[in-house]
């Protein structure tokens, strides 16, 4: 399987495995421009502010 997401203002909160009978395993290729941090960490207070943007988590 292969996802394909745009750059910018991106902030994964969570990953999945929907199998429970296969482990899983994430292998990702990330390009950015030059001179750029490839990762930006974003403190609670962020995350806070836009938690009405995350998906649902299944309960």
């Amino acid at each position: 399987m292969a996802f394909w997401e745009p750059g910018g203002d991106v902030i994964h909160y969570q990953d999945g495995n929907h199998r429970a009978d296969v482990p899983v395993r994430f292998v990702v290729t990330m390009m950015c421009v030059p001179d750029n941090p490839m990762l930006v960490l974003v403190e609670e207070e962020e995350l806070e502010q836009r938690e009405d943007g995350r998906a649902p988590r299944p309960s």
